[in-house]
Formats: C-alpha cells, structure tokens, sequence
C-alpha cells in the first residue's frame, strides 16, 4: 500500500465491503459519495447506505490499482486522515506486513 492511497481523498473511489461485524455489508460495494469521521455512504443503485468504518474492511480503487484497509486506520475526518497519513501507514505497517 503506497501513502498516496491513504492521503487522498476517498470520495468518487468505488469500494467494496470485504469484512464486517454486519455479514449483511459483505460485499457490497459502489462509490463513495460522502465522507465523516465514522461513516462512509455509498452509493448502490441509486440508494445511499451509510457504512459505519468501525468493525469494516474496505477494498478501494479501480482494476489498475485496488488496495484493502481497516476502517479503524481510517476513522477520523477525511482531513486529519491526509494530515496524519504518515502515522497511519507506520501503523499499518507494523501491525499487519501483508494487504
């Protein structure tokens, strides 16, 4: 996982749910329209379901590059996560060596 995956701004990415506390979020996916410290919502056939980060598993991007993150590393406000995407990625990256 590159730092810009994490710096940049997640809304307009398509995602998908490879994990929850909620098995009925698994596998649901579409693209990002909004944004909060605790939330992702999703849109999915025209419908806005709003995705708690706590206790999910998130696969971002296209086909040229998808990445996989815990909602715990993202769960603050989209700009303190750019500000504090160095510290994220040392966190990732000494709890879990394989993405």
């Amino acid at each position: 996982m590159r730092l810009e995956n994490i710096a940049g701004d997640f809304i307009g990415r398509q995602v998908r749910i490879v994990e929850s506390i909620n098995s009925q979020l698994v596998g649901l996916s579409g693209k990002i329209v909004d944004e909060t410290k605790n939330t992702f919502s999703i849109l999915k056939n025209e419908d806005i379901k709003m995705i708690p980060k706590e206790g999910s598993k998130f696969q971002l991007g296209d086909n040229s590059e998808k990445f996989t993150i815990k909602g715990e590393y993202i769960r603050m406000s989209p700009e303190n996560r750019i500000k504090e995407s160095r510290r994220i990625m040392r966190s990732i990256n000494r709890s879990e060596k394989i993405w």
